[in-house]
């Protein structure tokens, strides 16, 4: 039984390196059908179990291509691990009362008593990351009406000069917010100590 296949198919094949089978013609010409057509279309006996459709395999080759030797690759990773070293952090210390102690004071920007929320810095604060608990201010939180110190703060809205004057000034009043609470005699007893500068 013979096969006919257009002329763009043929194309495809060579295109690709696909060999054309021998049954396979390619033809120019109208396409005739025999009278008896249908019966020529469908296939009556079931296929051989295994036999589905067979594709050639297809040989891929990238133009120009070098493999590194295997020496070479080590060579590179053992570089990259030299000059990456890990970096170790202190997990951030959560306590809860030490949060409540900071939030009771009034807010460290505009004064205002009653209103304040526990703020942490935003040095080194990603999305979903929060940093130690006593590296925070009490700055005071939205009304309705009017936006907090907090929100502000948060979006570097509540300071000139942006992102670094609002690292600069977090670490300042967070620091005031630790030796107040120390002055007072608040500072809870089973929280460490804040040591770092």
């Amino acid at each position: 039984m013979q096969f006919l296949i257009p002329p763009w198919m043929a194309d495809l094949c060579q295109q690709h390196a696909i060999p054309i089978p021998d049954n396979c013609v390619v033809y120019h010409g109208p396409l005739e059908l025999p009278p008896n057509h249908a019966s020529l279309l469908m296939k009556r006996t079931p296929m051989k179990r295994g036999e589905g459709f067979k594709r050639p395999v297809l040989e891929r080759t990238r133009p120009n291509y070098k493999p590194i030797p295997t020496a070479a690759r080590r060579g590179v990773m053992a570089m990259v691990g030299a000059c990456a070293q890990a970096v170790e952090k202190d997990a951030p210390v959560r306590h809860e009362g030490y949060r409540r102690l900071v939030a009771s004071l009034p807010c460290a920007c505009c004064g205002r008593v009653g209103r304040s929320q526990h703020a942490h810095e935003n040095e080194g604060k990603a999305k979903g990351m929060k940093l130690d608990d006593r590296r925070a201010m009490p700055l005071c939180a939205d009304e309705p009406g009017a936006v907090g110190c907090h929100t502000l703060f948060d979006q570097y809205r509540l300071l000139p000069g942006g992102r670094p004057a609002h690292v600069e000034q977090g670490r300042a009043w967070s620091a005031q917010t630790r030796q107040r609470i120390t002055d007072m005699g608040l500072w809870p007893t089973n929280l460490p100590t804040w040591t770092k500068p």
